[in-house]
């Protein structure tokens, strides 16, 4: 009886590895449902770039700083002690 309570719980193949499996069975399943997740967005990202011609301007102004004909730009450059301010703020 005490070898057959021991191996039901902790043998290769017992009780304690069967809720180890279920555990890491339940972490898999959840990872592969946010990575569905970030791929459904993605995919709704993509058909955007193909299709919207305001998420392409979009872009090309944010990360490629492109600007219309005719379009005035403002660079505003924060202060530093190279180009006058001598305080360091808090």
């Amino acid at each position: 009886m005490g070898y057959f309570s021991y191996s039901f719980f902790f043998d290769t193949m017992g009780f304690m590895k069967y809720l180890d499996m279920k555990r890491t069975q339940s972490q898999i399943a959840d990872e592969i449902k946010a990575i569905e997740e970030e791929n459904a967005s993605l995919r709704k990202d993509i058909e955007a770039v193909r299709h919207d011609g305001a998420t392409v301007e979009g872009l090309a102004r944010d990360r490629l700083g492109m600007v219309r004909e005719g379009e005035t730009v403002f660079l505003f450059v924060p202060p530093t002690r190279e180009n006058g301010d001598p305080k360091e703020r808090p």
